[in-house]
């Protein structure tokens, strides 16, 4: 059973530290700056260049409430169960830290799809026919970027659709996301760490949480896109939720 006791586990917290080493090619093309030295210090994702995924929750305990052996014992379990119905490995629990009520969970997957899927929430990447062929739509504004530096704000959707030649990182706006590539556009609004990494700003909105557990851990969203030519106005009110990194593949 998918997305049930496993959601617990993962809402307790997740961190990403994998990083990509250097690209001499894009340094000597574009201004120099820190993205390959990059680590993130919350929840974050990290994509990396076989497809893989590394992502990183960092989460605040309720004072009231701090057995962390039990919420790792909930995270390994809920692992687990997802493994056997999904194959071996598409979920690995890398590490478990609890220090002075912050736990910090670190899950890998084998792909971007296990972790949509482990989640029950929006995670893409793939080219820019491939998102439009998924039924994602682009409905944002959007910042153009070269190197580390927004060199111009409030585009509409045309200019980005117009580059299929490049790929896209689509997230639930809830994670700073770390790419492999130089980004080229960005969601308007959001918050331009280097070249390969971004976290969601002012104009994304992130959903509230809408339970949680015994142990006061904020479970993730349960919002799933919905692919289909229609869109509802609650399709609508989940599109304008999600974050967009686009990038050179």
């Amino acid at each position: 059973m998918r997305g049930r006791g496993r959601r617990a586990a993962v809402a307790a917290a997740v961190a990403v530290s994998l990083m990509l080493s250097g690209c001499s090619v894009i340094e000597n093309i574009y201004p120099k700056d820190d993205w390959s030295e990059w680590t993130p210090t919350g929840t974050s994702l990290t994509v990396h260049e076989d497809g893989t995924l590394t992502e990183t929750i960092v989460d605040s305990l309720d004072e009231s409430y701090y057995d962390t052996s039990e919420l790792q014992t909930m995270a390994q379990e809920a692992v687990a169960a997802y493994d056997q119905e999904n194959g071996a490995s598409a979920v690995t629990l890398t590490s478990f830290e609890a220090q002075s009520y912050v736990v910090t969970l670190v899950l890998d997957y084998a792909t971007v799809q296990d972790c949509a899927d482990f989640n029950n929430t929006v995670c893409f990447d793939g080219s820019m026919l491939e998102a439009e062929m998924a039924g994602y739509r682009f409905e944002a504004q959007f910042m153009k970027v070269k190197g580390s530096t927004v060199t111009e704000e409030n585009l509409d959707r045309d200019e980005p659709l117009s580059h299929k030649e490049l790929r896209v990182m689509i997230s639930d706006g809830e994670h700073t996301v770390f790419v492999p590539g130089q980004i080229v556009y960005v969601s308007q609004g959001a918050e331009l760490i280097n070249s390969h990494t971004a976290a969601p700003g002012r104009n994304v909105t992130v959903s509230e949480p809408e339970e949680e557990t015994e142990a006061g851990l904020v479970l993730p969203s349960n919002a799933v896109y919905r692919k289909g030519t229609e869109m509802s106005e609650a399709d609508e009110e989940e599109e304008e939720k999600l974050f967009y990194i686009i990038y050179e593949g």
